[in-house]
């Protein structure tokens, strides 16, 4: 399913992450981030990588705040850091970002 990345959708992400992880069926979550609704384009960075189910590593989100020296309001973001790269992804509901999110199963080793 494809979710848009918008602060009221935050905890549902989070929650989802969690989920996945919870079933027990699965080590690592991989995410793939769309320029669109419909999930034809995805999402290349800043760093020309491409989003394209990439092993979440680790999620900070940061609320709003007013910036002590500027007096300024910084809009909320979640930052997602993967194994080669991170991402920042503004959650201000203007921000038009797209998600899909999938368990990697866990290898079965005998030895």
């Amino acid at each position: 399913m494809i979710t848009k990345f918008e602060i009221n959708n935050y905890y549902q992400f989070r929650n989802s992450i969690n989920e996945l992880y919870a079933s027990g069926l699965y080590s690592g979550i991989l995410i793939t981030i769309y320029n669109d609704e419909n999930g034809t384009n995805i999402l290349t960075n800043n760093d020309g990588i491409l989003l394209n189910k990439k092993k979440i590593i680790n999620i900070k989100k940061r609320d709003p705040y007013i910036d002590n020296k500027t007096n300024l309001n910084v809009p909320p973001y979640i930052e997602i850091f993967f194994a080669d790269t991170a991402i920042k992804i503004l959650i201000d509901n203007n921000t038009n970002l797209w998600y899909t999110l999938e368990g990697i199963p866990f290898s079965h080793r005998s030895f």
